[in-house]
């Protein structure tokens, strides 16, 4: 009942943020920036030359006091690291994993073994009746129309023959000429 209300003020709300902020009368474009307090702008040139002093700062480390600092210091800067190439290697074994699951579980791996293939062999030839039709020499002809065979269909005998030759056929006889 009350969720159609309070959506539309959350999207109203929301509307009228960017709206102001366009029109510059607010330096925030959404109300949750606001109630954090983060304010989103372009870096000035100034901007930019103090975030690189800081940055050069940091990068030079003050020399530890003791061996205790030093020993902490490189077993952080060690577990840091370790972390860093967890986040690269993880994705990748999980990535793996998957893909030797899906080539044993798939029938390609199967197909590309090869020596595990059962051939079938094909079923053995049925000799035509001595009372039905005769089977033409070339094998593109049908056997009812005698003509070369247009939209070719097998029956279950596997004698090919022109499906308008074949399906009145098997309709009035119901069986393989």
């Amino acid at each position: 009942r009350w969720y159609p209300w309070v959506n539309f003020l959350h999207h109203g709300s929301i509307w009228i943020f960017i709206v102001a902020y366009l029109a510059e009368k607010t330096r925030y474009y959404s109300p949750w920036l606001k109630l954090l307090g983060i304010e989103v702008r372009r870096m000035s040139f100034q901007d930019e030359q103090e975030y690189f002093k800081r940055q050069s700062r940091r990068q030079t480390p003050e020399p530890p006091s003791t061996w205790l600092e030093a020993c902490r210091r490189s077993l952080i800067v060690g577990l840091a690291g370790i972390l860093n190439l967890l986040k690269v290697v993880l994705p990748m074994s999980i990535f793996f994993y998957k893909f030797l699951e899906w080539w044993y579980s798939s029938d390609y791996a199967k197909r590309i073994a090869g020596d595990s293939t059962v051939n079938v062999p094909p079923p053995e030839k049925i000799e035509p009746d001595p009372e039905g039709l005769s089977i033409p020499d070339t094998p593109n002809t049908c056997p009812l129309c005698t003509d070369e065979l247009k939209n070719p269909t097998a029956l279950p005998s596997g004698y090919v023959f022109c499906y308008s030759c074949i399906y009145p056929y098997v309709e009035e006889h119901g069986k393989c000429p």
